[in-house]
């Protein structure tokens, strides 16, 4: 899906329109289906790979919120 075609402003209308109307705390949620739809629509292999940056992105914020502790002590003391 090109940003010049009819496909892709239909696309965006919708999806601007959805994020406008729904609550707040699931407008991100919407944006996430919408880039992974674009993303499948240009190719199937590059909503793999979206997905596994996701998830290696989501498994890291998990990791430093676990170690936060951890790791601030280590920055104040400036052992990093």
């Amino acid at each position: 899906m090109a940003f010049t075609t009819l496909t892709f402003i239909i696309f965006m209308a919708v999806v601007f329109t959805l994020y406008y109307i729904i609550p707040g705390d699931r407008q991100w949620k919407l944006l996430l289906v919408a880039s992974w739809i674009f993303y499948a629509w240009a190719s199937p292999i590059y909503l793999l790979f979206l997905l596994f940056i996701v998830t290696v992105t989501y498994l890291a914020a998990i990791s430093i919120r676990k170690n936060y502790a951890v790791l601030e002590k280590a920055i104040k003391s400036g052992g990093v």
